[in-house]
């Protein structure tokens, strides 16, 4: 194995280590000789490529909110053309995803400095989010959507609130039922809808 692919292939075995200790342990809770010690490296060698643990927890929460946003992208398919469709789905997606990464659904339940920063930092949620920024404006286009309203900001807005129902969610112990997620989904919907299509304009969503 090449020097770089090794170092890579190191390098994703301690963040795979460290993503199950941080979410039973948390930040405290966790030592880098305990990482090291179950990837069957030396302390040193964390250190290596992790100047510190703070460094390494914030790694280990892009690694698993990637892992996160990609099982749920792919689980989503198609359905992501509305604010009811697509947010709904994305929901029930993550909801699905938390239970096969623990790290990032500890995080939303009691997040430590700079977790809610480094889960929307990661790759895959910032390509969801410009996503679903590209399917607004395409919507506003054909006069689905108001046109008043900057697609940057629909996207982030809209990740925000489904981020505080998640918190909320995972805190009350799916407090949050279904008629209640659907509830919400349909007011954003009827915020963003301007009610009718153009004359002689059949919307097909991509």
């Amino acid at each position: 194995m090449a020097p770089g692919a090794r170092a890579a292939e190191t390098r994703g075995r301690i963040l795979e280590a460290a993503v199950p200790l941080f979410a039973e342990g948390g930040l405290r809770g966790v030592s880098i000789a305990e990482v090291a010690r179950v990837v069957g490296v030396s302390p040193a060698t964390v250190f290596a490529y992790f100047e510190s643990k703070e460094v390494l927890l914030a790694e280990a929460i892009s690694h698993d909110a990637q892992g996160l946003a990609h099982d749920t992208l792919v689980a989503m398919g198609g359905a992501h053309a509305t604010v009811h469709s697509g947010w709904r789905a994305l929901w029930e997606g993550l909801l699905t995803g938390l239970e096969r990464h623990p790290l990032t659904a500890r995080m939303l339940r009691h997040p430590e400095a700079g977790a809610i920063e480094q889960i929307f930092e990661a790759p895959s949620v910032r390509a969801g989010l410009e996503f679903y920024s590209h399917e607004v404006a395409t919507a506003q286009e054909w006069g689905v959507l108001r046109p008043d309203i900057d697609p940057a900001v629909a996207s982030e807005g809209l990740s925000t609130l489904l981020l505080a129902m998640f918190v909320s969610h995972l805190q009350l112990g799916a407090g949050l039922t279904s008629g209640r997620i659907d509830a919400m989904f349909a007011v954003l919907e009827a915020s963003l809808h301007v009610g009718t299509v153009r004359e002689g304009v059949e919307f097909t969503p991509v």
